[in-house]
């Protein structure tokens, strides 16, 4: 960790690619079936656990990778191989697993939330014998054949996953785990291990201003456990959490109840090394919580680098240079990409929308083909009676429709800023030469 590069070829889109990545964060932005979601699944197989692949990313050519990193060692290390993609029961040989824990070993541990994340209105019977869920998983009889160190790696890193690795979770291994810490707390007597669901709590209340959210307790509910949490509209069940609220908190449990099982430290969670992949991290968000979300899991997890995909102007807006990986289908059909080279801060959701979304015009479709066809008139050199006519009611109603524009309120509001800054220097320039008389 962290990640520098990588290239890939053969793909979803990508006959071949090469992405450079920032240490922090890296937001992968494009039109659909430009390969967002691609990448995130193959920095996800090689980094978490094989996925079941979409078979619209398989091609009939194995896929190929390169990634250089910063290994184990702070070295930096080049490895290269075939995607890990779990395709099959026949498709693992001891060779394909050693070379793939081998690479798991140099990288961080990483997550991978998926865009579908469900509830499953799960209901636990009770606390586990082991809240740790290590569990050896069965996807190939060769891992009988690795190294105790290789085959410990595995199972660390399956059984502090959370469910399958995948394109859909649920949340009734997270439950499950929630119970069992909440338990442990009690029977230990560890009240870390209830700071820790709180912590969860905290840190998505920073997100949904105005929405605070507070960790309850475990509770007995329709013949069974869950998670309950204290929120302006009452006590409410993790599943009866709103979409967007309920999407927020997932995410962050599994960042902190994923990193605390796999290093087995409940302590410094949020200081921990690693990687967190989130396919569309603006999925049922507003949008004053999709600008704050980036910045919060920036704060809360400084050493954790961050991959993900979306469609939003405010989950961009505030980023650095080289933090935005723009992708883009040439005219003959081949994806590239490149990167932002300077800060998006200070930048308005118009001015992203147009610049990195390429989104021209941001007003409704109708009022935009009376401001083209209103354009194309104007450039006419020798109007006719009919075209003059039509000029001036286009004009009409272009004005009446953009004289509210909201934009027009956030010129004047800066308008008042620059007015306010030069009546403070005034101000200053009067004390200070009366301050000079005084003296």
């Amino acid at each position: 960790m962290p990640i520098f590069n990588l290239e890939l070829s053969n793909s979803g889109p990508f006959d071949h690619i090469k992405f450079d990545f920032d240490r922090q964060v890296n937001v992968f932005v494009g039109p659909n079936n430009s390969g967002k979601s691609t990448v995130l699944s193959v920095l996800g197989d090689i980094a978490v656990f094989p996925f079941f692949f979409p078979t619209k990313y398989l091609r009939t050519q194995p896929s190929k990778f390169k990634v250089k990193f910063r290994g184990s060692r702070g070295r930096p290390k080049t490895v290269s191989g075939e995607v890990p993609i779990r395709k099959s029961t026949d498709y693992w040989t001891t060779a394909r697993l050693k070379h793939w824990v081998a690479v798991l070993h140099e990288l961080e541990y990483a997550v991978f939330v998926p865009a579908l994340r469900e509830s499953s209105n799960y209901r636990s019977p009770g606390p586990t014998s082991s809240a740790e869920g290590r569990k050896e998983d069965s996807f190939t009889p060769f891992a009988l054949t690795l190294s105790n160190a290789d085959r410990d790696e595995l199972i660390a890193r399956r059984g502090a996953s959370f469910g399958e690795s995948g394109y859909r979770a649920d949340d009734k291994d997270l439950i499950q785990c929630l119970v069992d810490l909440d338990y442990r707390a009690y029977r230990e007597d560890k009240p870390l291990l209830r700071e820790l669901i709180d912590k969860v709590a905290t840190i998505a209340s920073e997100i949904t201003d105005g929405y605070s959210i507070k960790f309850d307790a475990i509770r007995d509910d329709d013949g069974g456990l869950v998670p309950k949490f204290l929120t302006p509209d009452g006590v409410m069940s993790l599943g009866s959490l709103s979409q967007g609220t309920y999407s927020i908190l997932h995410t962050i449990f599994q960042i902190i109840l994923s990193f605390a099982r796999y290093y087995g430290n409940y302590e410094d969670v949020a200081e921990l090394p690693g990687i967190l992949l989130i396919d569309e991290i603006d999925a049922h968000l507003h949008p004053s919580w999709q600008r704050r979300f980036l910045p919060a899991m920036i704060k809360s997890f400084p050493n954790i680098q961050i991959f993900c995909s979306t469609h939003s102007p405010l989950i961009l807006s505030g980023l650095a240079a080289g933090q935005i990986q723009l992708l883009k289908r040439e005219p003959g059909g081949e994806v590239s990409v490149s990167r932002t080279e300077y800060d998006i801060r200070g930048w308005s959701a118009d001015e992203v929308l147009h610049s990195l979304l390429n989104v021209l015009s941001s007003t409704d479709l109708e009022t935009d083909e009376l401001v083209g066809r209103l354009d194309n008139l104007e450039r006419i050199r020798n109007p006719s009676e009919e075209i003059k006519n039509e000029l001036t009611q286009l004009r009409r109603q272009v004005a009446e429709r953009l004289i509210n524009d909201p934009t027009a309120a956030q010129l004047k509001r800066f308008a008042d800023t620059l007015r306010v800054t030069e009546d403070a220097k005034v101000s200053f320039k009067e004390r200070d030469s009366e301050k000079g008389r005084d003296e």
